[in-house]
């Protein structure tokens, strides 16, 4: 008869499962420039001037984030489009 060997989870592999809840946050040009949406090349980018965002509140971000009782917030730097903020 073969023994079976259980997985425990690490300390932090128990912390992030505690969490439970957090936002993984995509802001990039295609916010303003849906069409380009994963590019087959990058032959016809978009005007960076599209991307302009003025009227960005982050602040309401993490509002609607505490409102779900989100524990933790991931902005994504760089997008798989290649745009990084």
């Amino acid at each position: 008869m073969s023994s079976i060997t259980i997985a425990k989870p690490s300390r932090q592999q128990l912390e992030w499962q505690n969490m439970e809840v957090g936002l993984f946050i995509h802001f990039n040009i295609e916010t303003y420039a849906p069409e380009w949406e994963s590019p087959q090349s990058f032959e016809n980018l978009p005007d960076p001037d599209v991307f302009n965002p003025v009227k960005l509140n982050t602040d309401q971000w993490m509002q609607a984030a505490k409102a779900i009782d989100a524990k933790y917030a991931i902005l994504t730097a760089k997008h798989s489009a290649g745009f990084c903020i």
